[in-house]
């Protein structure tokens, strides 16, 4: 059976103009077996709600890639990609979280 854990997460501050991207971000922990699931969320902020508003949040995981590093015999994975606000609003705040599936 397999099983499922948040290995990495990440939070920016800066936030994000619609259709701008962050590139760089990077994570390890993982090994060459697991599937590595990558997911990306606007963070509730105080405004948001208030008075009846609504508002629509899209963020897109892109340009996602693995490198393989070998330093004396030892393997590191690490899993590299960017986030990329495809929405019409700015988000002031977003997380990123890394999870691996393991056999």
């Amino acid at each position: 059976m397999a099983s499922a854990s948040i290995f990495a997460t990440a939070i920016d501050t800066d936030g994000l103009a619609p259709g701008e991207a962050h590139g760089g971000w990077s994570a390890a922990g993982f090994g060459s077996r697991d599937a590595v699931l990558i997911s990306a969320f606007a963070a509730r902020t105080h405004i948001e709600g208030e008075h009846g508003t609504s508002f629509s949040r899209v963020l897109v995981v892109e340009n996602v890639s693995i490198e393989t590093r070998s330093v004396g015999g030892n393997i590191t994975y690490y899993v590299w990609c960017s986030v990329r606000n495809a929405g019409s609003t700015h988000i002031p705040v977003y997380t990123i979280n890394w999870a691996k599936v393991s056999p």
